[in-house]
This record gives structure tokens, C-alpha cells and sequence, in this order.
């Protein structure tokens, strides 16, 4: 789930929910291999809790714990049952049934209270009220236009041109370091 793991960072949302989308069909579609099927189901649940569907997760990894239950090999079945607690766990989602095995049971999450999930509005106006004087705020032509914007910064004076790149360059910096701040801040939650 790289793809939707990178489209979560970069902000897009939508794209990675329709990636995931994507990505569970083909789970899906893998019927012989349980444990190539229960590794994506669980790599799909997490991208899903990644991206604030925290009901969505709940499912899937509700449906790997069925894919796991079908996995022959013991230490590759409790390798997924651990994965799929581990996933739980990092994102406290609550209510999957204790998994065991004939040789070792998989400890039960206890269940915690979720993380409010910031959505991707609430992070634009918190980017945009930290920003210094509207500087990198992300309501403005760079960052919804860049192409348009670098473009219009044309200028036959090399020493200014420049001058308007690095400002620009600049400005996408601050906003990287506030959004990185922001996810770091997130994680600790």
C-alpha cells in the first residue's frame, strides 16, 4: 500500500480511498494463496485507518482474521495473527475477536478510546492560521496553481527570477515543515 501510504502524506485523500478501493478488489481476487490474501487485506486495513476509515479497517481486518484462519502453515499464521494485532493496536480499533492457533494464542488488544481523526480541512485552516502572515497558506495561487504560478514569475532580470524561485522554493519549505510537524504531532496522539 505505498501508493496510498504516499497519497495519504501528500495530503490526497480521496485518491488514496479510491486506491485502497482498488487494492481490495484485488485482494479479493486472490482465492488460492490465504496468506498472500490475508498480507494485503492487512496492509489494506492500515492504509484504511492511515486514512481515517477506521469502521472500514475494522471490516478488513475482520476479513484477513478469516483469511488468516484459512492459512496452513502455523508460523506463517501466527506471523499474519500478530500482524493483524499490531494493526489493532496502532490504530485502536476495537472489536476483533481473539485470534489463536493450536500452538501459541495472539494477546488480546484491549480496547482504547480512538484517536480523533483531524480531517484534511481541519489541517489546510490549522496550516493557514500557522503560517506567518499568509505566507505559505495554501488557499494561495503557488500551491493550487504551481505550473501557473512559476510561470508567471517570468522575468528577463536572471538576479530576480531568481529571487522569485527561492522565495517560492522557500514558501513550499515552511509549508513542508508545518505539515511535517503537524504529522508528527498526529502519530504522538
Amino acid at each position: 500500500m505505498p501508493i496510498a501510504e504516499a497519497q495519504i502524506k501528500a495530503g490526497d485523500i480521496a485518491g488514496a480511498k479510491e486506491t485502497i478501493v482498488s487494492a481490495l478488489k484485488t485482494a479479493d481476487l486472490i482465492i488460492h494463496n490465504s496468506l498472500f490474501k490475508c498480507t494485503a487485506q492487512t496492509e489494506i486495513a492500515e492504509a484504511k485507518a492511515m486514512a481515517g476509515d477506521i469502521a472500514g479497517a475494522k471490516e478488513t481486518l475482520l476479513q484477513a482474521v478469516n483469511s488468516a484462519d484459512s492459512i496452513e502453515n502455523i508460523d506463517s499464521k501466527i506471523d499474519m495473527q500478530h500482524r493483524i494485532t499490531e494493526v489493532q493496536a496502532k490504530y485502536s480499533i476495537s472489536g476483533i475477536p481473539i485470534v489463536t492457533t493450536g500452538k501459541k494464542p495472539v494477546a488480546k488488544i484491549s480496547a482504547q478510546p480512538t484517536v480523533p481523526v483531524i480531517k484534511v480541512s481541519d489541517w489546510l485552516s490549522k496550516l493557514d492560521d500557522k503560517s506567518k502572515q499568509g505566507e505559505c497558506a495554501l488557499n494561495t495561487d503557488l500551491f493550487l496553481d504551481l505550473t501557473g504560478y512559476l510561470t508567471a514569475q517570468h522575468s528577463d532580470d536572471a538576479q530576480v527570477f531568481f529571487k522569485k524561485l527561492y522565495d517560492t522554493a522557500e514558501k513550499i519549505v515552511t509549508a513542508q515543515s508545518i505539515i511535517d510537524k503537524m504529522l508528527k504531532q498526529q502519530a504522538s496522539q
